[in-house]
């Protein structure tokens, strides 16, 4: 039986570009906080070259994503409400939960920066690192859920969607990270070890095969379902087929799985920078899409 949908009726969309700069950047934060904390918490001492500049461009994501989420409020000045334990309300609003994720990994993060940094007992990095990895997690995961609980978002409503940022963040952190410390490698003629190669490939290639399978998954479970997620494989498929099926699938997913699947390309600094860039481009471009063409299947009544 053939479905008839109509839109006539217009509204706004409520979350607009600063939603999306925010999920990117504290994805960034997470997934690059993960990366600093390997060597020191679960001993994976290749990575030690990565773990300071992991920490503070962890840090730096971290700070420059709360102003944006201040600033998409309709009242900015109301995020202090947020800071009153007394009006969270955390059982009956998810999103309140942020702040609380948010303002506990945000210190962490700064007690474990510091013993970083002072290089003080490994003990003691190793339980602050610890603690604010766990906190870590948590944004990506809230993040995902925030979306995920919209019924009629067809793209987003999803158990996947946690997942999936949560892999984003793990391939954005630990892409730029790797970008930063390659340039500098260059400026400094500093060489990597075929270890540090191999183990930031690692991390790599099991995000990006991750984000592969999901959204190969998400996009035909839209392509064979009803009315709304006929209509949203269609939006992403007609007016957002450049970010997502381009930027997206084609050279954010499958073009850095090849290039590191390619051991002549995969095994080098140079082939794994350019699959970290590619990464990063995806994991704007998915999360992009995620939150517009979801909405737009809420911008008309029908």
């Amino acid at each position: 039986m053939e479905t008839i949908t109509q839109f006539s009726v217009f509204h706004k969309i409520p979350w607009g570009i600063e939603v999306v700069l925010y999920f990117f950047f504290i994805g960034i934060s997470s997934g690059a906080f993960f990366l600093s904390i390997l060597p020191n918490v679960f001993g994976k001492k290749y990575y030690e070259r990565f773990s300071k500049t992991s920490w503070a461009v962890s840090f730096i994501f971290l700070i420059v994503s709360v102003p944006l989420l201040i600033a998409d409020l309709t009242r900015p000045t109301r995020f202090i409400n947020l800071l009153n334990p007394a009006y969270l309300h955390l059982s009956t609003a998810p999103l309140a939960w942020g702040t609380v994720f948010i303002t506990v990994f945000g210190v962490f993060s700064l007690l474990y920066g510091k013993r970083l940094l002072s290089k003080k007992s490994e003990s003691g990095v190793k339980t602050v690192g610890t603690l604010g990895g766990v906190f870590a997690l948590t944004l990506p995961v809230y993040t995902g859920f925030d979306i995920a609980l919209n019924q009629r978002m067809p793209l987003a409503h999803s158990g996947l969607t946690p997942v999936i940022f949560t892999a984003l963040a793990v391939s954005s952190g630990v892409g730029i990270v790797f970008i930063v410390t390659y340039v500098r490698g260059l400026a400094g003629k500093a060489k990597f070890s075929q270890e540090e190669l191999l183990g930031i490939k690692d991390l790599l290639l099991w995000s990006v095969g991750a984000i592969f399978i999901m959204a190969l998954s998400q996009s035909l479970v839209l392509l064979y379902g009803g009315a709304y997620e006929e209509t949203t494989f269609h939006i992403i498929s007609t007016d957002m087929q450049g970010i997502y099926w381009m930027f997206g699938f084609t050279l954010g997913t499958v073009a850095p799985l090849i290039i590191l699947l390619v051991p002549r390309f995969g095994n080098s600094a140079g082939g794994i920078a350019i699959a970290s860039l590619l990464l990063i481009i995806a994991s704007y471009s998915y999360r992009f899409v995620m939150v517009f063409a979801s909405q737009l299947i809420q911008l008309y009544l029908t």
